[in-house]
């Protein structure tokens, strides 16, 4: 397990770790939770899953766009339910 939650990763960082995973062959579950991450991300991790059968699960919950003075948990919620159904998906393989 990587856990990665609460480190201020955005979508950038994201997408530089799904691509470091497709050739993952040993982590199972990575905890990305209350981040910044938004659909690109998610995009990402599963354009990963194709070529990934390791990783059984990837925690991308409580992720949110920041108002201009908030903090993580308030605001909305920036990764869409449909790609969050396709990971859910392609993780149950």
């Amino acid at each position: 397990m990587l856990k990665l939650e609460r480190n201020g990763i955005t979508d950038a960082g994201a997408v530089a770790l799904a691509g470091t995973l497709r050739v993952n062959s040993g982590l199972r579950v990575l905890d990305l939770r209350q981040n910044y991450l938004g659909d690109a991300a998610a995009r990402a991790f599963a354009t990963t899953l194709v070529d990934n059968t390791v990783l059984q699960e990837i925690r991308l919950g409580q992720n949110f766009v920041l108002p201009a003075l908030g903090k993580v948990g308030e605001g909305e919620t920036e990764i869409s339910k449909d790609l969050l159904d396709d990971l859910r998906g392609l993780l149950a393989r």
